[in-house]
């Protein structure tokens, strides 16, 4: 289908439509700024027969419209500034217009809460004159509307009341859901209202709700009765009963015939006689005891059968090896924690032996000084010239590396105890930036990160405030505020603002996002940011743009949801 992108902004609406297979005609943005980045993005030039200087309209084409572009019938896109000074005539024919209308008088944040009284949030009753003016056959199949979650509830539901009101006016059926743009893969806690306005009534599937599904199908893995019958809990769960879950439905656990050759043969009512034999492993002729979990080893984990003679997931009993000189032996077997246990014994007083994961090498580790560094057991031993810097020798310094597994735990420091510092630049660098130079005169030092506390956050709370943890999100805006509240995203940000003022935690230090990182959260890509950035748009300009568009991911999945749209 074909979209028109009013108050475009960056093109959050266009770049979901467009992966979803949908495609665009035209823009209306009035910030120049916004629309120098809109143009950057998706590649769009002035055409150079368009209308002259000072119009409202022009036309603008990419790179492959421009080769063969005449003036005469432009293939481009239409593009207008300023919405208000638009008439329905004017309007290219698009089956979808979309517009994330200014919240400006709607926000929260907003102390005048003038709603769509107020002269930017008031831009709607534009657009829907607009729709009203446009001959019926004329007007988009569908609508895409976007603002803040307060619309719902602003002068007491009214303003609501209003666009709903004024849309059915123009020939609309809506449907609507608040939704949140960390339900969509991205890190960032924003709540928005969507409104999906269907021209002549709603025919076919709605679009909501939206939100997160399990797709898998349910899969039997042992048939019988209902009761008995075992399912694959990966995929969608059966219909719970009363009598639900059968022989053993109380505890999660199902006993199961099994031997080497056929493996799980079949649930089973009533165990099988134990037998001396039992301890040995699987054999091939009898049917031995199991019991099925209904929560199944983890499929990831694979290792060598002995019994087998096979590399694989571990299912079943997994012998990985045996820690006799021989190789052979009961008491020497080493089986997987991930597959199932052997059959408990005496064993002659000695228990099971099982693996277990390797763990994570350890914070702190003595290290060669050289130009061959390794890390040693023991430090070497201390020697006057110890501070008279890295010799060129072996086995002569050594240091410490700490937190080998952690990129934020270790960041060269300078003058910490010191205010005013020698050397010019930042007091803290980056990981694995090189120290600072070293001098007589300056300290140095490292910044260690490895602190699992939290750091308290001042918000209007009981107790004053809430711990923040590394990697949370923390809303920069008047810290020292005392009316302030949710300043903290538990692992996500706060909802972006047009002032960049999101930062987050790194273990022990505050850093504020880049402008990068606030596109990102809202699931532009990384080569469209740089696309806008190299068109010589301001930092302070690319957060405000971040924070006044719609998040991509969001919009995905509506267009995926409408006539035409792909997954």
């Amino acid at each position: 289908m074909t979209f028109l992108d009013l108050f475009a902004g960056i093109g959050g609406f266009r770049r979901g439509l467009e992966r979803s297979g949908h495609t665009c005609v035209g823009h209306v943005e009035i910030d120049k700024y916004a629309n120098k980045s809109y143009m950057a993005m998706y590649e769009l030039a002035p055409c150079p027969y368009g209308f002259g200087a000072g119009s409202n309209f022009t036309m603008m084409c990419k790179p492959e419209v421009r080769k063969s572009c005449d003036g005469k019938n432009c293939k481009g896109e239409w593009y207008a500034r300023d919405i208000k000074q638009i008439r329905a005539g004017e309007i290219p024919k698009a089956e979808i217009w979309t517009f994330g209308f200014p919240c400006t008088d709607i926000s929260i944040s907003n102390n005048k809460q003038l709603g769509l009284d107020g002269a930017r949030s008031g831009l709607f009753f534009t657009v829907a004159g607009l729709l009203k003016s446009t001959s019926p056959e004329d007007r988009p199949k569908r609508l895409i509307v976007e603002n803040v979650k307060h619309l719902l509830s602003i002068k007491r539901g009214g303003n609501f009341t209003a666009v709903l009101t004024e849309l059915w006016e123009a020939g609309y059926d809506c449907e609507w859901q608040a939704v949140n743009s960390k339900d969509f893969y991205v890190p960032q806690h924003r709540e928005r209202v969507y409104i999906i306005g269907h021209f002549g009534g709603i025919r076919g599937r709605k679009v909501f709700p939206l939100g997160r599904t399990n797709p898998a199908a349910i899969r039997q893995i042992i048939n019988g009765s209902q009761g008995k019958r075992v399912y694959d809990p990966g995929g969608v769960s059966v219909t719970l009963t009363a009598e639900g879950g059968g022989f053993a439905g109380k505890t999660g656990l199902y006993a199961v015939s099994v031997n080497r050759k056929d493996g799980l043969t079949g649930e089973i009512q009533h165990a099988h006689t134990l037998t001396a034999s039992d301890f040995r492993g699987l054999n091939r002729n009898q049917d031995q005891n199991a019991v099925l979990s209904e929560i199944p080893p983890c499929e990831a984990f694979s290792g060598f059968n002995q019994d087998t003679g096979q590399s694989g997931p571990a299912q079943g009993i997994v012998c990985v090896g045996n820690t006799n000189p021989s190789g052979n032996g009961m008491n020497g077997n080493v089986y997987s924690a991930q597959g199932l246990s052997p059959t408990l014994t005496t064993n002659k007083g000695e228990g099971i032996k099982l693996t277990v994961p390797a763990q994570a090498p350890p914070c702190a580790a003595f290290i060669d000084l050289n130009r061959d560094t390794e890390l040693t057991e023991h430090a070497r031993c201390l020697k006057a010239r110890y501070h008279s810097g890295i010799g060129n020798h072996r086995g002569e310094t050594s240091g410490v590396f700490l937190c080998q597994g952690h990129p934020d735990c270790v960041r060269a420091v300078i003058t910490p105890n010191r205010e005013n510092k020698r050397q010019n630049g930042r007091r803290i660098k980056e990981p694995g930036e090189p120290s600072f130079t070293l001098t007589t005169q300056d300290m140095h030092g490292i910044l260690l990160c490895c602190y699992d506390g939290g750091l308290p956050i001042r918000e209007a709370k009981k107790d004053g405030y809430t711990m923040a943890y590394h990697g949370d999100g923390i809303n920069l805006a008047y810290p020292n505020s005392t009316a302030s509240r949710g300043r903290v995203g538990k692992q996500c940000a706060q909802t972006l603002l047009t002032s960049g003022s999101m930062g987050v935690l790194l273990c022990c230090r505050i850093r504020r996002l880049t402008p990068r990182e606030a596109w990102r959260l809202q699931a532009f890509e990384d080569f469209l940011f740089d696309q806008a950035r190299a068109a010589g748009v301001s930092d302070a300009q690319l957060y405000r743009q971040a924070g006044n568009a719609v998040t991509v991911n969001i919009v995905y999945e509506i267009g995926s949801r409408l006539p035409g749209g792909r997954l």
